[in-house]
């Protein structure tokens, strides 16, 4: 896709897709967020319409994070964080980062292509193509006569001949000997004209050419040529007098004209295929950019969860700590009153240091997943996000249509759609080429030239040239019936037979494709099914081991439970918990792999992650306007360029 004129309408509609409107309603200060690289280390204001509200539970882990970071002048904060910055990161402001970098990679990777897309659309949109030349011409011949005296030399009788003899010198300049005369010829003198400089008179004599020309190709093969020439050129008499009368104008039209069934005539001409070629190629540089978005989106998505778990993970390992050390502190008490021995109080202090282990493990997780998603959005180094606005999207569940899926995804895929667009112009190239060969070569082609001389006379100035141009000095017309015919034609065969087997590939190409598509909906929907039902198990388990430490706690409060069995329902609760968070991440990548699958996935994405029902309804007037092009639904018949030509269905939720 070609990356220009596509670029600006792609970051448009990216913009308009994933962008906050601009609100002038009350604003809150958010930390940096990754919207544009340039301004990495400024704040973000986030509206207070469209800020994504958060949990108790998500607010508080945001803040023991942002406070584990060392503050100048302070002690404490982690090791791992010193010169980091902590910075908080929506899933919307993270797809929006993702794809402006990766179309902009995608811009330098596609730059030719979308100049030439460029191009051709101009092209077809003018098309019969008009061309339009100006042109400026000067030239001058400047020379000057004079009457003189000249003295002749008389001729010399050699070897019976009368011979003009020349000089050393003349014989080396003119490498002519001698002249021979019939008669002898004396001695004497005459006045003659003769050359006595190169400049006229009066002003040199110039000639200033003005032309114009008008190349149109019409449709079906045949083309026309207009031209016109006006030449302003001084005439003087032989006393030096200038006639004052300098412009003259030709006028030339020349056609050539394909005769009707030949091969350059009719639906498969040469400039009409060209044409046709360059729409295809436009329209597939707009698929190829659907594909691209589509892509970069289930690979931000994929990176967002990750972090989002990891966060989820440290705080499963947070309140896991916190949960054994109020046990540990317990058990010192019932040490101090002899309710229990040291070694009871030894086995909750191992504990302990087991889920402090645990928690280094998720700290080193947590900026593992904020590096591979900064590199992703090519944001400043520096920085360690914090999902912002996670906890109702992780745990919500997507309502998704897996009885259709094969059918949605053959309809919206954008690499299939840009595959039949490539099978129509390989098609397209084969009837051309077989016209080429099987069609004879016959062309009429005619030349009118009408011309106004001026060797002596022309127009006073450039008006009365052009009133006048019916008046010609001069009219030359040339008309031709050529064939044309190579003897064995190879060329033309070659070309025949490579079209042919191109148009062969690109067919096992699209079929190869649909069976790509169908295979990756058939593995998202196991893979969706099999995730489902791990998140309902790890729910259920995770359940049950907060009920059973629940109990557990009763019980070892009463005496009834050792401190080897509390501790054990402990590490429950944090395994179950870490199970938990990473089926619900899981869960939430393979709804994101199934909307890849079916090609949906920009259309669906920034509705269903808005934070709010305002912002909901902003996208839904974009798409109700059809100002949505990559965003909406593929699914829709387009024009060249991808806009929507009749409205579409929606794809089925």
């Amino acid at each position: 896709m070609r990356r220009g004129l596509a670029l600006p309408l792609i970051a448009a509609a990216v913009v308009t897709a994933f962008a906050a409107p601009c609100l002038r309603a009350a604003e809150q200060p958010a930390p940096a967020a990754p919207v544009a690289p340039e301004k990495k280390d400024d704040p973000v204001k986030v509206p207070v319409a469209i800020a994504p509200a958060l949990t108790e539970s998500e607010a508080n882990l945001k803040s023991f994070v942002e406070g584990a970071f060392p503050k100048e002048g302070a002690p404490g904060g982690r090791t791992s964080l010193t010169n980091r910055k902590p910075a908080s990161v929506t899933v919307q402001q993270a797809a929006l980062a993702g794809l402006l970098r990766n179309l902009e990679m995608a811009r330098a990777e596609k730059q030719e292509d979308v100049i030439k897309a460029a191009r051709e659309e101009a092209r077809a949109v003018f098309d019969p193509v008009l061309t339009a030349a100006v042109e400026k011409d000067y030239s001058q011949t400047m020379t000057r006569h004079r009457i003189g005296r000249v003295f002749h030399k008389a001729t010399q009788l050699i070897n019976g001949e009368n011979r003009l003899v020349f000089s050393p010198d003349a014989v080396e300049a003119t490498q002519i000997q001698y002249l021979i005369f019939a008669n002898p010829r004396p001695n004497f003198f005459t006045h003659e004209r003769v050359d006595a400089s190169v400049r006229s008179p009066q002003d040199p004599q110039g000639a200033h050419t003005f032309s114009a020309e008008i190349d149109q190709q019409l449709p079906w093969g045949p083309s026309v040529s207009i031209s016109a020439v006006s030449v302003r050129r001084q005439s003087f008499d032989e006393l030096g007098g200038e006639f004052g009368a300098p412009w003259t104008t030709s006028l030339s039209v020349s056609m050539d004209l394909p005769l009707p069934g030949t091969k350059d005539f009719g639906r498969y001409a040469l400039a009409d295929v060209n044409l046709k070629v360059a729409g295809y190629d436009k329209e597939r540089a707009f698929w190829d950019t659907k594909t691209i978005i589509n892509s970069t989106m289930v690979d931000i998505d994929h990176a967002y969860w990750d972090l989002a778990g990891a966060v989820e993970n440290l705080r499963a390992a947070v309140d896991n700590r916190k949960s054994l050390e109020k046990i540990l502190s317990n058990v010192e008490q019932m040490v101090q009153a002899g309710r229990t021995t040291d070694y009871g109080r030894q086995q909750v202090v191992a504990e302990l240091a087991n889920v402090k282990e645990s928690e280094e493990a998720a700290w080193e997780g947590f900026l593992k997943a904020s590096n591979r998603l900064n590199n992703l959005l090519d944001q400043d180094k520096s920085l360690v996000f914090f999902p912002l606005g996670y906890g109702k999207l992780l745990y919500e569940n997507i309502p998704l249509n897996s009885k259709d899926a094969n059918e949605i995804a053959l309809d919206n895929r954008p690499e299939l759609k840009a595959e039949k667009i490539s099978q129509k112009s390989s098609d397209l190239l084969v009837q051309f080429n077989r016209h080429q060969l099987k069609r004879p070569d016959i062309r009429f082609k005619g030349e009118y030239n009408h011309k106004q001389l001026g060797i002596v006379f022309g127009y006073q100035d450039w008006w009365d040239t052009i009133r006048n141009l019916q008046h010609q000095d001069a009219r030359v017309e040339n008309y031709s019936l050529v064939y044309t015919r190579a003897i064995q034609q190879r060329t033309l065969r070659g070309q025949y037979d490579g079209a042919k087997a191109e148009a062969s590939k690109q067919s096992v190409v699209v079929e190869q494709t649909v069976n790509t598509i169908e295979e990756d909906v058939g593995n998202a929907l196991v893979l969706l099914m099999a995730r489902k039902k791990q998140l309902e198990l790890a729910d259920d388990n995770l359940k049950l081991a907060q009920e059973s430490l629940k109990q557990a706690r009763e019980f070892f409060d009463a005496g009834r439970l050792t401190e080897f069995e509390m501790v054990t329902k402990n590490r429950d609760v944090l395994f179950a918990d870490f199970a938990h968070v990473a089926a619900a991440v899981e869960y939430k990548k393979a709804e994101t792999q199934l909307l890849f699958a079916e090609g949906i996935l920009p259309y669906l994405y920034a509705n269903m992650t808005a934070p709010n029902s305002l912002e909901k309804r902003r996208i839904g007037v974009l798409d109700s306007a059809n100002a949505l092009r990559f965003f909406g639904p593929s699914g829709a018949k387009t024009d060249g360029g991808g806009n929507k030509a009749q409205e579409a269905p929606a794809p089925k939720k």
